[in-house]
């Protein structure tokens, strides 16, 4: 019975794509950047470097930063090469610093933090161009901090919480809601002024 040999490299770039796309985005860009130009093509496609998460989480939900030397590559050598490709970021708050001093990112527009606390977001979006706000929920066990900056010109607004601070929405079409507690009448006012042209409530 005789073996045949078959190298990643001789692959066609479908499969690869195909076979790339079932596994961890900054897994892949990790680990394949820099090995050849075909590769580095592939890997540093805006399929996998638009929304791009830079830390490690368990399967139980947990998140954990990147180890040092991980997030040294990244900031030195990788996020330099795909930055103007990158839209979505996430990444542990212990390593922000870090990345978004890297590199400017032109069409960055959202950003996930995990693991940060209240007061350093209170201290880091000061702003009054920024609103902020965090929700808990026992039942998953798990913390949401959102943050956006003011006025707000997406056309939806996804997961609204009892703790919605309220503001005028006026690009806003479609909302969606999302509570482990129910919601109470004087809330759905707070939803009927803040989104004027509000189209669907779900």
């Amino acid at each position: 019975m005789e073996y045949s040999s078959i190298q990643l490299n001789h692959l066609p770039d479908e499969i690869l794509i195909y076979i790339f796309k079932k596994l961890s985005n900054a897994e892949i860009v990790y680990s394949l950047s820099g090995v050849n130009k075909r590769l580095n093509k592939i890997v540093h496609d805006s399929i996998f470097t638009n929304d791009f998460s830079l830390f490690m989480s368990t399967s139980d939900g947990l998140v954990y930063s990147l180890s040092y030397l991980i997030l040294y590559r990244f900031c030195s050598h990788i996020l330099p090469k795909i930055h103007q490709k990158i839209q979505w970021l996430h990444f542990e708050s212990v390593s922000m610093e870090g990345i978004l001093r890297a590199i400017n990112y032109p069409n960055l527009n959202r950003i996930n933090l995990h693991n940060i606390r209240s007061k350093i977001a209170i201290d880091l979006f000061n702003d009054k161009q920024i609103i902020y706000w965090s929700d808990y929920f026992p039942k998953e066990k798990k913390g949401y901090c959102r943050i956006y900056s003011y006025p707000y010109t997406l056309k939806y607004y996804h997961d609204i919480t009892n703790h919605f601070s309220g503001g005028v929405f006026k690009y806003v079409r479609k909302v969606s809601l999302f509570d482990e507690r129910p919601f109470q009448h004087e809330f759905f006012l707070r939803i009927e002024k803040s989104f004027p042209l509000m189209e669907e409530l779900t």
